[in-house]
């Protein structure tokens, strides 16, 4: 080894292959052979030595360093003269880079892993959506309630709505959107909360108090999450502000049914 012969001649000659390279024994050309798998070439009249990469490291093809260079990506090396392995990692795991055992690591937020040897890929998550830690599915999963999700690789963010705002579940933008009708929005990251408004009020979308508002002439309103009411009252009766059931038309008014207004005689 190190040495070649061109044939013809009795003589052998010293090999000049470059680093990464050896001349094994019954080489005919001074270039030589790309060093093997799990070894290192220093190149010229140099022996193969066997590799001595420590763990995450191995030598590949035609190295020419005793510590080889960083396992890639969806492979584990145990070090030494051992060749890179592929990894078994179950979905929502990858290898990453210089692994020295087949166990992985959890996927990070914005990427989703489907295990085995695959490299962790960016997520693209729809809007309000988003891939969490540990995800396996490209389309990642809804934004949970007090978050909003950007999609693509974004991950999760808290939501920053103003009173009388929230970010329901599969939100997309950061200011949310307004509480419904019958509850109330305290704003940032809160989720709506069910309206404790009592008879003779009620909680209109956009609500920031639990109170609510008094009901408005020519409606009803039952209280807590009930919205308000066409006014039902019949002849002789009305519905004026707060009203929760129709009030008698007040002496010396008279009131048509239905309606906001006692009017004078």
């Amino acid at each position: 080894a190190g040495y070649h012969c061109s044939g013809g001649s009795n003589d052998k000659e010293p090999c000049s292959c470059l680093p990464g390279f050896y001349c094994p024994r019954g080489s005919s050309i001074s270039a030589g052979l790309s060093c093997p798998v799990g070894f290192f070439c220093q190149g010229g009249t140099a022996d193969s030595s066997p590799c001595i990469a420590q763990e995450g490291n191995y030598c590949s093809f035609g190295s020419d360093s005793a510590n080889g260079v960083s396992c890639p990506a969806g492979f584990w090396c145990s070090g030494g003269a051992a060749n890179k392995m592929a990894c078994t990692v179950p979905a929502g795991y990858y290898c990453p880079a210089s692994s020295s055992a087949d166990v992985g690591v959890l996927c990070p937020a914005g990427h989703f892993c489907t295990g085995q040897d695959a490299d962790k890929l960016e997520c693209t998550a729809a809007l309000g959506f988003s891939c969490s830690a540990g995800s396996s599915d490209s389309a990642g999963s809804q934004c949970t309630s007090g978050t909003y999700c950007a999609g693509g690789s974004h991950t999760s963010e808290i939501c920053s709505a103003l009173p009388g705002s929230y970010c329901p579940a599969g939100s997309g933008g950061i200011v949310g959107v307004p509480c419904p009708l019958g509850y109330w929005c305290a704003g940032g990251a809160e989720d709506a909360r069910p309206c404790t408004a009592p008879p003779g009020s009620y909680c209109p979308a956009g609500s920031s108090s639990a109170e609510g508002l008094l009901c408005p002439a020519g409606s009803e309103c039952a209280g807590g999450t009930a919205g308000l009411s066409p006014c039902n009252a019949a002849a002789g009766s009305y519905c004026p502000t707060g009203t929760s059931t129709p009030a008698l038309c007040p002496q010396g008014r008279y009131c048509s049914g239905g309606g906001a207004e006692a009017l004078e005689c």
